[in-house]
């Protein structure tokens, strides 16, 4: 704007501040638009299918015919390194319900005899740990509770279904 005496007239602070205003409302709108419907749709949009793998093998029993192991591991996604597991003991030849357990696993690194083995820990709910020896992509072994292998001539293996 021009004053009487030709001379440019300076904006006030105030003038300022509301173009300033004027201008930086609609970002910093969109900018927490956006955040919101992020929120609002982190809640609405289903996790990725978990990952199950099952592993079974039929074990040796000192009082039946052998026991029917199956471990289904769970864990929410490929880049995670544990998630839930369920274990199922049927005895075969013996009239009782199958033994069932649950909890977390983790895979961790190191067996007694090899520190760079990979291990699955599964943490049943209420009793020890259980251990077993990552052999490859489709066998598991049995290990016992000191990260060793069991030396027996029966079946101490679990492989991928």
């Amino acid at each position: 704007m021009k004053a009487k005496n030709n001379r440019v007239q300076i904006p006030s602070l105030y003038e300022v501040f509301a173009i300033l205003l004027f201008v930086a409302f609609p970002f910093i709108g969109f900018y927490l638009g956006i955040r919101y419907q992020q929120e609002i749709y982190r809640f609405l949009i289903p996790p990725k299918d978990p990952v199950i793998t099952v592993y079974s093998g039929k074990l040796a029993c000192a009082d039946c015919s052998g026991i029917e192991e199956t471990i289904t591991l769970s864990q929410g996604s490929q880049d995670i390194v544990g998630g839930t597991y369920t274990l199922k003991d049927v005895y075969l030849g013996k009239n009782i319900s199958p033994y069932l357990s649950s909890g977390t696993w983790v895979t961790t690194q190191g067996t007694f005899n090899n520190p760079k083995a990979k291990v699955i820990k599964l943490n049943p709910k209420n009793s020890k740990p259980i251990y077993l020896l990552i052999v490859n992509d489709d066998t598991l072994k049995i290990l016992d509770n000191n990260k060793r292998e069991i030396n027996s001539s029966s079946n101490q293996t679990l492989t991928k279904q």
